[in-house]
């Protein structure tokens, strides 16, 4: 029988359980046959948390309706810790694979509600001004020693990228530390092995 192709997808459009479901269905040969690296279909899908991200200085917060915070840009990473942490089954297999990459590319001006954070920020602070940064990716390769990750194993990962990677460090948010973006969303799939994480505000 003839091989058909698998589909191809961007990693912007869809999540990692929707892409290996896709590809899954799209492929005649027998599942145990395919040995691509991922996520357990649904097996991270309930696990929430945000980021409790310390720093050396004060932030500026910003009042409801509109509320989160900004770092100013002397201020230096102190900590970043796990917080509001939901996990049904904590020793559910989550990743299979020997590895997995986690990529990241730090925010920069013109994303997502840069204007509106800007204007209030001057409003707050008529003095403050911020600084451009060079966009830059990080990365970093974590081995998994039984050919999978657990929910838990999966968290601490992404705590560890957190810390040790220079993403979080890096003052790429409107010239400091980017403490906005701290919410949990889900792992977004790059390509085999390689995955970068979602995190809303």
């Amino acid at each position: 029988m003839r091989k058909r192709h698998v589909a191809h997808f961007t990693f912007c459009d869809y999540k990692i359980d929707t892409t290996i479901r896709t590809i899954v269905t799209f492929h005649r040969t027998p599942p145990r046959f395919y040995k691509m690296s991922g996520f357990v279909v649904g097996a991270f899908d309930n696990v929430t948390f945000s980021l409790k991200v310390v720093t050396t200085k004060a932030s500026i917060t910003f009042p409801p309706p509109f509320g989160g915070r900004i770092e100013y840009k002397d201020a230096e990473l102190v900590s970043v810790e796990v917080n509001n942490l939901v996990m049904e089954e904590p020793d559910k297999v989550a990743y299979i694979g020997n590895s997995i990459e986690i990529f990241m590319h730090s925010p920069m001006f013109g994303y997502e509600s840069w204007d509106l954070i800007h204007f209030m920020t001057k409003m707050l602070i008529p003095t403050f001004e911020y600084d451009e940064v060079e966009a830059m990716p990080f990365k970093k390769t974590f081995e998994c020693p039984n050919g999978c990750l657990t929910c838990s194993e999966m968290v601490e990962l992404v705590i560890d990228f957190e810390r040790t990677s220079g993403h979080r460090a890096h003052k790429s948010w409107f010239g400091g530390i980017d403490c906005k973006w701290v919410n949990f969303e889900g792992m977004r799939y790059v390509f085999d092995g390689v995955y970068c994480i979602k995190y809303g505000s």
